[in-house]
């Protein structure tokens, strides 16, 4: 689409942007276009911002943290992390330049990113209509022929909730368009979607952490990978007509290898917003509260959801998200610090002078971490923090439970050093992606407990699911 207004775009469209181009602070105006997709945001310029004449070196490499621009349409631009990605000469001495821009603001100009600062921002994610499962449009027909003789919207109850651990407001919102001719034919497009306000203005790497923490927790509600459709930033208010509203600024970012599910429905959720809607509130605020102890582990579980890799890869990600879990919320030592120090001493002591300095490194290496807990002996533990219900429906009975975890313990080890000596239980080809399957299940399950969300709901969820009642019966049939 050309020559269209950036604020009336989502970011699964794909537009480009005439205007002029400068950096700030500087009166050097360069025309050019901004290409925008939802994976790749690009500035071709005719002429260069860096203000060198024809035949003088230019750095390349250079990086910026902003461009300014305007539009032939009269939209300011805020171009953010601009990454100088290419510049030619050309006879009689046309210079271009290219950068890669990993995001922008449209609605306003900014002069450095430290000043950038917002009242309150939406969030409109991927199938949020779909789970929360309001119904804003209702139909009526005649009896007579069938024919429909109305469509109304009626604003749909929406829930508001103030968080604690960030001293804001999440609350619902949305958006509609309406497009059509009123002869043949009309499109009434509603999207739901978070908002989030904090208690004073919050700068904009806040607003941006805030709003993939949100977006993380809503990916593990969904089940699946979950995608930003539009970003809305909220400033100073201005008076309309006789109606005061917030100067609004939409932001576009990269999203890489986007797929979108084509028809999602509400029971498609791994949790629906009809499920927890009673304790939205507890579970937002532990899942905020919780944040600094649990982001590797999310960092690792997400990652699965987000990037292609190959299956031995995703294998040893599942078991290192577990592992990182127990370690990070159980002590996990077989010993008092202080007595397994004294123990190990001992041990350097007694073989120091006695054996080849390089044996005594090898097994000082080896003390470093012998004081924790086995994998075999997380997993266990881990396994053991679930109902009876739920272990036996993911893992089997108790045979079959020690059996799974040496096959993850050995594929794992073989996995991480590829010897297989006194390795007789490592898994191959399917075998690893039911396994996977099988983690993942249970991640996902310890970390909707970590929220407040019930265990015997998240059962009944995984059971009814498609992506896990198949592959955790067939893991059964495999593995046990």
């Amino acid at each position: 689409m050309s020559g269209s207004k950036a604020m009336k775009q989502t970011m699964f469209d794909e537009f480009q942007i005439k205007g002029y181009w400068w950096l700030p602070e500087t009166e050097n105006k360069v025309a050019g276009i901004l290409f925008y997709k939802h994976d790749n945001i690009k500035l071709e310029l005719i002429g260069t911002l860096s203000q060198k004449k024809f035949g003088e070196i230019i750095d390349e490499t250079k990086e910026v943290d902003i461009i300014l621009g305007y539009s032939d349409k009269g939209e300011e631009f805020t171009l953010m992390n601009c990454f100088n990605s290419g510049f030619s000469f050309s006879i009689p001495g046309l210079m271009t330049e290219t950068y890669t821009i990993q995001s922008f603001l449209v609605g306003g100009h900014f002069n450095s990113l430290d000043e950038i600062s917002f009242h309150s921002m939406a969030i409109y994610p991927t199938y949020f209509s779909k789970w929360t499962s309001k119904s804003p449009f209702k139909q009526e027909y005649s009896l007579n022929d069938g024919k429909v003789k109305s469509i109304n919207f009626t604003e749909p109850k929406m829930f508001s909730e103030y968080i604690e651990p960030i001293n804001a407001k999440i609350e619902e919102t949305y958006i509609t368009n309406f497009s059509g001719d009123f002869n043949e034919k009309i499109n009434w497009v509603y999207k739901g979607g978070f908002k989030i306000i904090p208690d004073e203005w919050q700068s904009f790497e806040w607003f941006r952490k805030t709003m993939f923490k949100v977006r993380n927790l809503y990916t593990l509600f969904i089940g699946y990978p979950t995608y930003f459709e539009n970003l809305i930033f909220y400033g100073d208010e201005e008076l309309i007509g006789s109606e005061t509203y917030r100067k609004k600024y939409s932001y576009f970012l990269q999203q890489k290898d986007v797929k979108i599910k084509n028809k999602f429905n509400w029971h498609d959720a791994m949790i629906n917003y009809g499920d927890i809607h009673h304790n939205l509130k507890g579970i937002f605020s532990a899942w905020f509260e919780k944040q600094e102890i649990l982001k590797t582990v999310t960092d690792l579980y997400f990652s699965d959801f987000y990037r292609d890799m190959y299956i031995e890869t995703k294998f040893l990600n599942s078991v290192q998200t577990l592992e990182i879990y127990h370690r990070r919320l159980f002590d996990g030592k077989i010993f008092d610090d202080a007595e397994y120090q004294e123990y190990s001493s001992k041990v350097i002591e007694y073989i120091q002078g006695k054996l080849p300095s390089e044996f005594c490194k090898k097994i000082e290496g080896m003390l470093r971490h012998g004081n924790e807990y086995s994998l075999n002996k997380r997993l266990r533990e881990l396994i053991n923090l679930l109902n009876p219900e739920t272990k036996s429906y993911l893992f089997g009975n108790s045979d079959n439970r020690a059996k799974f975890i040496q096959q993850l313990v050995d594929t794992r080890n073989y996995l991480t050093h590829y010897d297989v000596s006194d390795k007789k239980n490592i898994l191959k080809g399917s075998e690893i992606f039911y396994a996977i399957q099988r983690l993942k299940a249970l991640a996902t399950i310890l970390l909707f407990k970590e929220i407040g969300i019930d265990e015997k709901l998240i059962l009944t969820k995984i059971q009814d699911s498609k992506q896990y009642s198949y592959s955790i019966t067939e893991a059964k049939k495999l593995l046990n």
